[in-house]
């Protein structure tokens, strides 16, 4: 007998919450830096495409790439005619992308506490990893002067994953930070042809520059 999805959903979210108490952040050093790097080997197309289409909602000419991994979305960024640095929370992915020359800093992203800097903030597979990632959204909104850009996986559920996704729960999430007074509008794109059916979103920032 098949287990009905609001069901399956239901457990997901729970293993979810189980996870958010006994996460260690030690396994994005380095562990998940090489993951990383795997899956754009293996999914070369899938990652150019959501990346692409996130390229598409940015905003001005300058980017703070927020978790930037291994620096292969900086390198497509800055193709793209952007001006673009980030910040990992892995010394081995910051060491990584300095080598390849890109302005990289170590930092944790759900600590970040910047005023306006850049014109557009953009969080790739971030969201799901953190803790509070209500909070995050609202640091993103605050170091932009425009928008936030996100990419964010559907119906996800990995070893390093602490949040599931729907399209409602991030509306839901967009609307809290509307009435808070931090964003203004958004605009949704949902991928389904590629293989971790993925949101891309733009969520514009209130009385932005």
């Amino acid at each position: 007998m098949a287990i009905p999805f609001a069901l399956r959903k239901a457990r997901l979210k729970f293993l979810c919450w189980l996870k958010r108490r006994t996460f260690k952040k030690e396994f994005y050093d380095k562990e998940y830096f090489e993951l990383e790097a795997k899956g754009w080997e293996i999914w070369p197309r899938d990652s150019k495409l959501l990346l692409n289409k996130a390229v598409n909602f940015f905003e001005g000419k300058t980017v703070l790439d927020a978790g930037c991994g291994n620096a292969k979305t900086m390198e497509i960024i800055k193709k793209k005619g952007f001006s673009v640095e980030g910040f990992e929370v892995s010394q081995h992915a910051v060491d990584y992308c300095k080598n390849l020359g890109f302005n990289v800093w170590r930092e944790d992203a759900e600590k970040m506490d910047y005023d306006s800097k850049w014109d557009t903030v953009f969080l790739s597979h971030v969201l799901e990893h953190v803790l509070d990632d209500y909070g995050l959204l609202k640091r993103a909104l605050k170091a932009c002067k425009k928008c936030v850009v996100l990419v964010i996986p559907e119906h996800s559920f990995k070893p390093d994953h602490l949040h599931y996704y729907s399209s409602g729960d991030i509306i839901k999430m967009i609307e809290k930070l509307k009435k808070k007074g931090l964003a203004s509008g958004h605009e949704f794109e949902h991928v389904k042809d590629v293989h971790l059916p993925s949101f891309v979103v733009r969520i514009s920032k209130a009385g932005k520059s």
